[in-house]
């Protein structure tokens, strides 16, 4: 029996040794190249915190500010501002309107400034992403617009509404060829797949409305993180699968990398998984840390960032009373998703308050942090 035993934890120890990301993750330098302060671009005009939880819906709806990388030479940040009073309304886009998306590009070797753009936008409603085209979508209100890499205006969609009970989400896929918006009314929600490049249609299927979402360039995600399940299903709306993986205890921010590829995130365990439900990789982090924020990726998806954060004591009586809770140390890990190994680990300094944005070089050789009101730059090389 003795032996027996000693045979299963020896199995169990080789399988836990194949799932761990090969390599120690590099320390990246914890000081930034550049930080450039924002507060010089409006930054002092960003209106009060609307969205639910802040950070914890980065990337997706509710949030009004981003990091973006169109190469390894240039990285983006926006934000939305409010000058002045007036009122607006998400169906139009108007000069009168007070809210406004800055848009600032900077040299990612140096940090200088290449230009700024101030877009109209609405408080609460305004994101960028861009295709695989090189060119920027932006959600502002009731609208997503189409810009090209210098942001002259090229296309517009517009997000159709019959009544305020209506929400709309949008997602990119990874690679920026697809583009899905989750129209949810009442008593349904419909999933529009469009071209990210011209808005054309692709599918339109009916489905459940989940609060996790993701897309991919030939099928779509669904969640629901309170009972740890993810279903998947392909643009012809048939073959709907449930995945659930055995190695997951919860499925918090799944994102389709590509149509083979998963990445989970569950206290306190990062996992790449397949389809079904199997896993490739799989990293713990440390003990009494939290994943927060919805994961960046590039396009290419090779390249993967996850933050995670520890709170001081009680915060989650602070959260649950809805106050933000004080922050005691804030790290991004990243990762290559294709040799399923560490990259780096950058700890955040000074600790978020209210904005925090993240992304990676499409080259990974580095990684861009927006914190309250200053863009920095870690190299990762």
């Amino acid at each position: 029996m003795r032996d027996v035993r000693k045979g299963r934890w020896v199995v169990t120890w080789l399988l836990l040794l194949a799932l761990a990301p090969t390599g120690a993750a590099k320390q990246a330098a914890q000081v930034p190249a550049w930080s450039a302060d924002l507060k010089p671009y409006s930054y002092a005009d960003r209106p009060p915190r609307h969205y639910y939880t802040g950070p914890f819906f980065a990337g997706g709806e509710g949030y009004d500010s981003g990091v973006l990388f169109p190469s390894p030479n240039e990285v983006i940040c926006y934000f939305a501002t409010k000058s002045g009073r007036g009122f607006s309304r998400r169906d139009q886009l108007s000069a009168s309107s007070p809210f406004r998306l800055q848009v600032l590009s900077f040299d990612a070797q140096t940090g200088a400034l290449r230009y700024r753009k101030t877009l109209p936008s609405r408080a609460g409603q305004s994101w960028m992403g861009i295709n695989a085209e090189g060119n920027f979508l932006v959600r502002t209100g009731d609208f997503v617009r189409l810009y090209s890499p210098d942001l002259t205006l090229l296309k517009e969609h517009r997000l159709a509404e019959r009544s305020a009970s209506e929400q709309w989400w949008v997602r990119l896929s990874t690679s920026g060829k697809t583009l899905l918006l989750v129209h949810h009314m009442p008593d349904e929600t419909t999933d529009e797949v469009v071209s990210s490049a011209t808005f054309e249609p692709i599918a339109a299927l009916k489905g459940q409305h989940y609060p996790v979402i993701s897309i991919a360039d030939h099928g779509l995600l669904k969640a629901d993180p309170w009972n740890n399940r993810i279903f998947l299903r392909d643009f012809s709306g048939k073959g709907k699968t449930m995945v659930a993986p055995a190695e997951a205890k919860c499925t918090y921010f799944p994102t389709l990398l590509n149509d083979h590829t998963l990445l989970v995130t569950c206290d306190p365990e990062v996992l790449l998984i397949k389809p079904d439900g199997s896993a490739m990789m799989r990293d713990r982090f440390e003990n009494y840390e939290w994943l927060e924020t919805a994961p960046a990726a590039t396009r290419n998806g090779t390249f993967i960032g996850v933050s995670a954060v520890r709170y001081k004591e009680n915060a989650w009586s602070t959260v649950r009373d809805g106050r933000s809770a004080e922050r005691r140390s804030t790290r991004v890990v990243v990762y290559n998703a294709v040799e399923r190994k560490h990259v780096a680990v950058v700890r955040v300094e000074p600790q978020p308050k209210n904005d925090y944005n993240f992304a990676i070089a499409p080259d990974g050789s580095a990684l861009a942090v927006m914190v309250d009101g200053r863009l920095q730059l870690y190299p990762l090389r």
